[in-house]
C-alpha cells in the first residue's frame, strides 16, 4: 500500500513542539459529519487535521469552522507522518463491515478502516488514540481478526483498553451501544467513564425542549408517510431513540421515526436526528434531506466523544509523555 500514498515534502512532516499552555493536538480519521471532532474539541482538544473522503461531509465540516485541517482525501492514500507528534489519533472507521445488517466480511470487507488506523497510529506515533466501532465487532465471529487489531497496537507500545458502551448513559437521548477502544503508550490503566446522567434523557425530553417543527434550521418534516415492519420499528417519546442507522438507499422506516401516542408516526426532522446524536442547535446541517439522514446516521454522538475525551486528557494531563 505504502506506494500509494500521498507523499509531501520532509519540511511538512512533523509538527512544531507544541507551546506550553496550547491545546493538545488531535488527527481525526474517518471524520464523516464531525460527531466525534465536536466532542473531542468540547473535551479540550485541537484538531491539526480531519481526513474525510466524502465530500458532502467534507462540506458540513467547513461550513461548521472546521476549515483548513480538513482534507478531501481516502484516508487509504494519506501519509499520516506529516502529522507526527499529535497528541491524540482519533475516529470511527467504517462499521459496516462489522455490522450485523451489513453483510458480515470483517476484513474481506473492502470497506475495513483497521488497517488504516492502524497505520495512522504507527506513523504518527500519538500518545494516546481513540477508535469508534458497533459492538458487532466484538462477536465470536470476528474474534481473531478483533485480537490481531489489538496485537498490532499492542506491538507498537500501546496499553489498549476496550470499552462496551450505551451512549445513553452519557447523556445521548438514544440507545446507541458501541465499542470504545482508547490506548495510551504505555500500560496505563484506562477504566470506562462512569454514567453522566442518573436517568435517561427520552426523545419526548428531547422534542420538547427543541420545540415544534419549523420549517427552519432543518426542522422540517416531510411529507412521505413512513410504515413500520419487521426488525424495523420506531422509537417512543417515554424512552432514548433506537439507534439511527444511515441506510444504503435514503431513509427507510423504523429507526429513523417517530410514534406519537396517539399511534401517528412520522420520520425525525433532520435537526431532530441531530439532537438525537447531541450536536448543537447551531451546527449546520446538509440541505439534502437523504445527505443529511446518512450524515447523522453515521455520526458518533458528541456528548459520547467529549465523555472520552475529558477522561484521556485527564490521563494526557497527569502523565508525563516519557512515561506513557
Amino acid at each position: 500500500m505504502d506506494k500509494y500514498l500521498v507523499r509531501l515534502p520532509a519540511t511538512e512532516r512533523s509538527l512544531p513542539p507544541r507551546a506550553s499552555g496550547s491545546r493538545p493536538t488531535c488527527v481525526e480519521l474517518f471524520a464523516g459529519a464531525g460527531g466525534m471532532a465536536v466532542g473531542l474539541e468540547a473535551a479540550g482538544f485541537e484538531h491539526v487535521a480531519m481526513i474525510e473522503r466524502d465530500r458532502d461531509c467534507v462540506h458540513t465540516l467547513r461550513q461548521n469552522g472546521f476549515g483548513k485541517c480538513v482534507k478531501l482525501k481516502d484516508a487509504r492514500v494519506v501519509d499520516y507522518s506529516r502529522w507526527r507528534g499529535a497528541d491524540l489519533v482519533a475516529g470511527g472507521p467504517p462499521c459496516q463491515p462489522f455490522s450485523q445488517a451489513g453483510q458480515n466480511k470483517g476484513q474481506d470487507d473492502s470497506r475495513d478502516g483497521w488497517p488504516v488506523a492502524i497505520r495512522a497510529v504507527s506513523e504518527i506515533q500519538p500518545r494516546a488514540f481513540v477508535f469508534e466501532n458497533v459492538i458487532g465487532m466484538t462477536r465470536e465471529r470476528f474474534a481473531e481478526y478483533f485480537e490481531s487489531v489489538l496485537k498490532r497496537f499492542w506491538d507498537l507500545g500501546y496499553g489498549v483498553h476496550v470499552h462496551l458502551v450505551d451512549a445513553a448513559d452519557y447523556g445521548v437521548p438514544q440507545h446507541r451501544r458501541r465499542v470504545i477502544m482508547v490506548g495510551f503508550r504505555g500500560a496505563k490503566w484506562f477504566p470506562k467513564p462512569p454514567a453522566t446522567v442518573a436517568k435517561h434523557v427520552t426523545v419526548g425530553e428531547m422534542m420538547k425542549q427543541l420545540g415544534p417543527p419549523t420549517g427552519k434550521n432543518g426542522h422540517e418534516v416531510r411529507g412521505k408517510q413512513p410504515r413500520e415492519y419487521p426488525a424495523h420499528v420506531a422509537s417512543t417519546l417515554d424512552r432514548p431513540s433506537r439507534a439511527l442507522t444511515a441506510g444504503t438507499h435514503g431513509p427507510g422506516g423504523g429507526n429513523l421515526t417517530v410514534k406519537f401516542g396517539d399511534g401517528t408516526l412520522r420520520y425525525f426532522t433532520l435537526r431532530e436526528l441531530a439532537c438525537l446524536q447531541t450536536f448543537p442547535l447551531s451546527y449546520k446541517l446538509p440541505a439534502g434531506w437523504c445527505k443529511g439522514f446518512k450524515q447523522m446516521g453515521n455520526a458518533c454522538p458528541v456528548k459520547l466523544a467529549e465523555t472520552f475525551g475529558l477522561a484521556i486528557l485527564r490521563v494526557l494531563e497527569t502523565t508525563q509523555p516519557e512515561s506513557l
